[in-house]
């Protein structure tokens, strides 16, 4: 969107973005950090193997020499003993290396032989990740503002965090007004429609990273429309009422506290503050609808979680 119409920024201008707070890290995918996050620890925390193969102390080792091989360490176990000059410790990939080496010989490389195993000359460090080589403690992993997605998600979970601060998700409530519509699935004889309005608005809020509540189709009443709207506006922050036109809306406007505005398609929708909740009313008309809802709804959730919108 390149220019804004005067529904989306008079809309914006009563539009705060939702209090941060801390949520798991899967909870939080797609989400917008309210915090810089820093790694609590070194990755790896230890000296690791990362070739499988044969540990070894350089300055012990003469190339050609048969070593013995007095242990056998996989991933997630520590070798039975300190490594001594004429051994090496068989190790696989992520294992942690052996106390006094301080180098792996490639296992491919290797050849065994009666009594041990004779191995290439090797430089000290060979196949071995050092500590914090990957994520040094105290290194700024993500900064506030960044929004959370898979790969960003991953550094932060090999970096022990659990939970991040972010803007959550806007919980949304979504209905339609009018006493024509209907459950799907229900019979519509004459004069009756399946609601299907609100069916799409929730979805669009879906698509865009809100939490969309739906409720079935109320009946054209003001003072029940306020009701629940009213009932509902403390724990939601945004309320998208479908179905409303500028013929049938004055009673709900005057109702709700809420006044038209022109949106980019010329159409008029409903919007305002209730009870600290957005409001939202959007056309009666499938089309209108759509086309209006895809200019509103994107900038007005993505104030709510911190996005930035363009």
């Amino acid at each position: 969107m390149t220019e804004s119409s005067s529904a989306v920024t008079e809309l914006l201008s009563q539009v705060r973005v939702l209090e941060p707070f801390a949520l798991p890290l899967m909870d939080a995918l797609g989400c917008v950090l309210a915090t810089d996050v820093q790694a609590p620890t070194d990755v790896p925390a230890f000296t690791t193997v990362h070739t499988a193969g044969f540990a070894i102390r350089v300055v012990d080792h003469v190339p050609g020499e048969t070593l013995a091989i007095v242990d056998d360490v996989p991933a997630g176990f520590l070798a039975s003993a300190p490594l001594t000059a004429g051994r090496c410790i068989k190790v696989e990939r992520g294992a942690p290396l052996p106390e006094n080496a301080d180098a792996v010989a490639d296992i491919s490389k290797a050849r065994f032989v009666e009594g041990g195993v004779i191995l290439e000359a090797v430089d000290c460090g060979q196949g071995v990740t050092q500590i914090g080589a990957f994520i040094a403690q105290g290194e700024v992993l993500a900064r506030s503002g960044q929004q959370l997605d898979a790969d960003l998600l991953g550094i932060l979970a090999r970096a022990g965090i659990r939970s991040v601060d972010v803007h959550p998700r806007p919980r949304v409530l979504v209905l339609t007004v009018g006493s024509e519509y209907v459950e799907p699935g229900i019979p519509t004889p004459t004069g009756l429609v399946t609601d299907h309005l609100s069916f799409l608005a929730a979805a669009m809020v879906t698509e865009l990273g809100g939490i969309a509540f739906r409720l079935p189709a109320m009946l054209d009443d003001e003072a029940e429309i306020a009701l629940v709207v009213d009932d509902n506006a403390h724990r939601s922050d945004l309320i998208v009422l479908c179905g409303i036109d500028v013929e049938s809306g004055s009673g709900i406007a005057q109702a709700l506290g809420l006044h038209w505005s022109v949106s980019g398609c010329g159409e008029s929708v409903l919007q305002g503050i209730r009870e600290g909740a957005v409001v939202i009313g959007l056309p009666d008309d499938p089309v209108l609808l759509r086309i209006c809802a895809r200019e509103i709804l994107p900038a007005v959730l993505s104030t709510l979680m911190g996005r930035q919108f363009a």
